[in-house]
């Protein structure tokens, strides 16, 4: 009888486990478990918060069961010799706690043929390393650097340094990415492998050529994590409200957080536009086909996801430079403009959506271009050479 191949996903739930995180990393992990379901391998996933979703793939407990887990697993590495909780801060070493009992049990019962920890800040490799589990373990960096703790809490950098230390390879998820591995120097840089974040392309609507009944031009912005402290929500509601051509011209969906909205509530502005709280992921794609526009001019960003999924559904993008520029040149085509809000003006965006909303886009060949570089289907493969060893994981 041929073995069944199994594989374990450690990180944040996607919204069809009832998850709560917004996009980003739920939405990767989505997309990854979905695509090695393709490949015939049973994935389980586990996160440290106590959701107590009832669910054959899902490991976790209600808060009772994971404060008796926490427990025990301090009771068993309490005697496990030359742990000591002073490397790590409080949090960590209860998290530590956490996976070491629950992932003690789920090691009984099944053989992963591998690991993958969302993030290197999450403290899972650590127990992982107690629990003496030999096989692949991958942890995929979604932006260590991002932390406003980090470098100073040096605790924290123990723990990244300790996680790198465990991983078998670390995945980074653009060059972007790759600049920051290279200044923290967190451990041998051999261990570190591109793939960005990949997408399912082929569920998205297109843009739909219709007009809007008062002919305005349609401008979405879609950052509901750090609206206002990151993604750079301000810096485009000050645009927009400085410069004439937009009074009337266009209207603005915005995708915030309750902070943001607050903000908002408290100025008056000069143009049209409504605000969205938390949203689900298929009615965000429903604003992309009704809109003409993505910006999100974010400070920083690891990857980007929302561009990729904006220009999959054929809008161009403005955005953190670093990012728009690294997809020019993957895509070699025309996406959308850069703006670099730390040293640019509001007005110098005001003026890039303008050209925008100006110039022809070809939303045909820029999706064709991110199936070719950024489609599940076209990158699942370097995930099973890091887990087996090569792509054939019959």
């Amino acid at each position: 009888m041929k073995k069944s191949k199994i594989g374990l996903i450690i990180g944040t739930l996607p919204a069809r486990y009832r998850g709560i995180a917004a996009g980003g990393i739920a939405t990767h992990i989505d997309g990854l478990i979905s695509a090695l379901n393709k490949e015939k391998i049973q994935t389980f996933i586990c996160y440290h918060k106590p959701f107590g979703i009832k669910h054959p793939d899902v490991i976790n407990s209600l808060k009772i069961g994971w404060i008796k887990a926490v427990l025990k697993g301090f009771l068993m590495l309490f005697f496990v010799k030359g742990y000591t909780i002073r490397r790590y801060s409080f949090k960590t070493n209860v998290l530590i706690a956490y996976y070491y009992a629950t992932l003690s049990v789920f090691l009984k019962k099944h053989t992963p043929d591998f690991i993958h920890i969302h993030s290197l800040y999450n403290p899972a490799a650590i127990a992982l390393k107690w629990l003496k589990y030999s096989k692949s373990i991958i942890i995929t960096d979604h932006g260590f650097w991002l932390d406003g703790n980090y470098p100073e809490d040096k605790k924290l950098t123990i723990l990244l340094r300790d996680n790198y230390a465990v991983a078998s390879n670390v995945i980074y998820i653009s060059d972007v990415a790759l600049i920051q591995h290279q200044k923290a120097k967190l451990g041998d840089l051999t261990k570190l492998v591109k793939i960005s974040n990949p997408t399912f392309f082929d569920n998205y609507p297109y843009k739909s050529c219709s007009k809007s009944a008062d002919n305005k031009k349609v401008i979405i912005f879609n950052g509901y994590k750090e609206s206002l402290t990151t993604k750079g929500l301000s810096f485009l509601l000050e645009a927009l409200d400085n410069n004439d051509y937009f009074n009337t011209r266009v209207r603005l969906l915005i995708i915030c957080n309750d902070e943001a909205q607050k903000y908002i509530q408290d100025h008056t502005w000069n143009f049209e536009y409504k605000v969205f709280g938390r949203t689900k992921f298929e009615d965000i794609l429903k604003m992309y086909t009704q809109s003409d526009l993505l910006v999100v001019p974010s400070k920083f960003e690891s990857f980007g996801l929302v561009y990729t999924e904006a220009l999959a559904v054929g809008i161009p993008v403005i955005g953190y430079y670093a990012m728009i520029n690294e997809f020019r040149q993957t895509l070699n085509m025309y996406i959308g403009a850069p703006i670099d809000i730390t040293r640019e003006r509001p007005s110098d965006l005001a003026q890039r959506i303008i050209e925008c909303l100006e110039t022809s886009f070809d939303p045909k060949g820029v999706r064709e271009a991110l199936m070719k570089h950024y489609d599940w289907g076209n990158l699942i493969d370097r995930f099973l050479v890091l887990y087996y060893g090569t792509c054939d994981n019959k």
